[in-house]
């Protein structure tokens, strides 16, 4: 089940960076590339951790964010998954073209994005490694119980 989700969401994250990167060429100064940057990055991480859950959910997890849980059963609404992560990599690209206008410098807008994007990468980088390290300890406690099953 969350192959496809992946595949749906990694299809919407490069749909919403694509504009970025189709500017990349267009900026000249390296405080620009590095939102750029951070940019990709904060929405490549937030995708990584929609897939992570997932695969924690398949792997027989709970979902314990009320927010995507669906029917407060634990299990995951994928369609607000979708929503919410796509929000995540489109509102810092708007962000960035309405600070860039009322900026008085480029360099100054450039710097007032960057520690959100950056700290949006790191916390999502973080829920990935977690999710699937739940992913590890979910299968190694099948593992057990199929074990103790099978000796008579």
């Amino acid at each position: 089940m969350y192959q496809g989700f992946a595949a749906i969401l990694m299809i919407c994250v490069s749909f919403l960076t694509a504009p970025v990167q189709a500017h990349a060429a267009d900026f000249k100064s390296q405080s620009h590339k590095m939102v750029l940057l951070a940019e990709v990055l904060s929405c490549g991480a937030s995708a990584m951790d929609g897939v992570s859950t997932a695969a924690a959910i398949d792997a027989g997890g709970r979902e314990a964010n009320v927010l995507f849980a669906g029917h407060g059963k634990g299990n995951i609404s994928y369609a607000k998954l979708i929503g919410y992560k796509s929000a995540l990599c489109g509102a810092p690209i708007l962000a960035s073209l309405l600070i860039h206008r009322r900026a008085s410098s480029d360099y100054q807008a450039d710097m007032a994005l960057l520690p959100g994007l950056l700290s949006t990468t790191g916390v999502f980088s973080w829920a990935t490694i977690h999710n699937y390290g739940v992913v590890s300890d979910l299968r190694y406690q099948r593992a057990q119980a199929a074990l103790h099953l099978a000796v008579p």
